[in-house]
């Protein structure tokens, strides 16, 4: 009987163990109810990849993107770089497959420090193949180090602007000129053809003067008292 016990007692121990063994390792464990409960590896389970593991997947990637297998036929990404084969790294960490294992940009750059495929410049956050990289540059690259070509074109655009601003205003004020000056002598001229007038807007006095002695006056009629008498 007590070995009977023992026994029980024994296989209930190795049950928890197997238990125990099977929450760590992944497989099925069974409740003392009944039910069977399955307890997947710590590897599928979210947020579970080791940190090395996720900088290795990380490289791998990206290393892959730069490989002469991809690049032979990726004309987008050859369609970004530059005369020696740079490319933005910002670019590579917003790919999909990228942003699916890390969105952080320090994680990427440490799991690129000890690549054999890949070099990466801090300076710009710039990355292009180790091995010959000048091989996948395509006809027409911009000039490493060069300022991309829109801002490049506005920085010329923008004194041709200035000077094309300054010349309409100084022709605009070319033309206001005389059309100021010719509104005052009109103005003059009516001035002198209406005479002078006085603060109330009667004429001046010696304006109605000389318009007085310019309109023909009648005599006037004598008195009765002014006539002479017969003699």
């Amino acid at each position: 009987g007590g070995r009977g016990a023992g026994g029980a007692g024994g296989g209930a121990a190795a049950a928890g163990a197997s238990s125990s063994a099977a929450a760590h390792t992944g497989g099925y464990y069974f409740l003392p109810s009944g039910q069977v409960m399955f307890y997947p590896p710590p590897a599928v389970l979210p947020n579970a990849v080791s940190p090395d593991a996720l900088k290795e997947s990380v490289r791998r990637q990206i290393e892959y993107y730069f490989s002469g297998e991809n690049l032979g036929g990726d004309f987008f990404l050859r369609g970004k770089m530059d005369s020696e084969g740079w490319i933005s790294l910002v670019l590579i960490a917003g790919f999909n497959r990228v942003r699916m294992l890390t969105p952080d940009m320090a994680v990427i750059l440490e799991s690129l420090a000890g690549s054999s495929m890949v070099e990466v410049k801090l300076d710009g956050l710039l990355i292009r193949a180790k091995d010959n990289p000048l091989q996948w540059v395509l006809p027409g690259a911009p000039v490493h180090g060069a300022a991309p070509a829109a801002a490049a074109a506005d920085e010329a655009q923008q004194p041709a602007d200035a000077a094309a601003d300054d010349a309409a205003a100084a022709a605009q004020m070319e033309e206001s000129e005389p059309a100021a000056a010719a509104a005052d002598a009109a103005e003059g001229a009516e001035g002198v053809a209406n005479g002078p007038t006085s603060a109330g807007g009667e004429p001046a006095p010696a304006a109605a003067a000389a318009a007085d002695a310019a309109t023909p006056q009648k005599a006037a009629k004598p008195d009765a008292a002014d006539l002479a008498s017969p003699a």
